[in-house]
């Protein structure tokens, strides 16, 4: 299991949330996005847009499986670019 604890810089509109979830999507490994007490499956585009997750809000993202250090790099390049 890796966790990834990221801060963004924006709002995550439906935009930034369908690209988390196509990247999430390319991953065996289970992917769960939490901010403050819920949580979503970051597969999921409208999992993560119920989120709303706002500019300087602190994001804990589990993953866990056989190709999480690769999702771990592309996720983290991902919100990093926001």
């Amino acid at each position: 299991m890796v966790n990834l604890i990221q801060q963004t810089n924006k709002h995550m509109s439906l935009r930034e949330c369908g690209g988390l979830a196509k990247i999430a999507s390319k991953y065996k490994s289970s992917i769960v996005v939490m901010n403050n007490k819920n949580s979503a499956n970051a597969k999921s585009m409208l999992n993560v847009v119920q989120l709303c997750i706002n500019a300087n809000q602190t994001l804990l993202i589990n993953i866990n499986g056989e190709d999480e250090q690769f999702a771990y790099n592309d996720i983290k390049k991902f919100l990093r670019e926001l």
